[in-house]
């Protein structure tokens, strides 16, 4: 008899990274895609506002570079120290981003919310399985070798 090997958890390619960010956020974006929450992520609707999220994390790094180069306090126009507009325009960038990391599930607490999302997404799961996996019956079936791990059907034979 041969051996069928069931391939759990394997995830669609992920959009490209956008060609513009810096390759510390390319970076970020990949492994993005890799964690749980991506799952929830409809790569059409939902993909702009993700692609907004990086624009906002790749300008915050920018932003961040510049005012390590040329510091806090800068000279205004009249020669007097003033702090660096950038601070300002971080600060506006940090309120956006936490807002779309929220809607994103990117926070502890954006995570706990959507947590009972996924739960109630994989019980539903487990629900419409079950008259298959629980059949019973002939032991040539091979729906009787199978099980429900956190909403993937996986193998259990070997």
């Amino acid at each position: 008899m041969q051996e069928v090997q069931v391939e759990v958890n394997v995830q669609p390619p992920h959009p490209p990274a956008p060609s513009y960010l810096l390759k510390v956020t390319k970076d970020r974006w990949v492994a993005y895609w890799a964690t749980p929450v991506a799952r929830l992520v409809d790569a059409v609707s939902d993909l702009p506002a993700l692609e907004r999220l990086f624009w906002l994390y790749d300008d915050l790094e920018r932003s961040r570079r510049s005012v390590a180069s040329t510091g806090h306090m800068v000279e205004g126009s009249q020669g007097q120290k003033v702090m660096n507009p950038l601070l300002r325009h971080m600060q506006t960038q940090s309120a956006e981003i936490r807002q779309l990391e929220d809607r994103f599930g990117l926070s502890p607490r954006a995570r706990l919310s959507l947590n009972v999302t996924l739960g109630e997404a994989a019980k539903s799961l487990a629900d419409l399985n079950a008259p298959f996996l629980n059949s019973g019956g002939d032991d040539d079936d091979p729906r009787g070798d199978l099980d429900v791990v956190e909403g993937y059907v996986v193998d259990d034979v070997g």
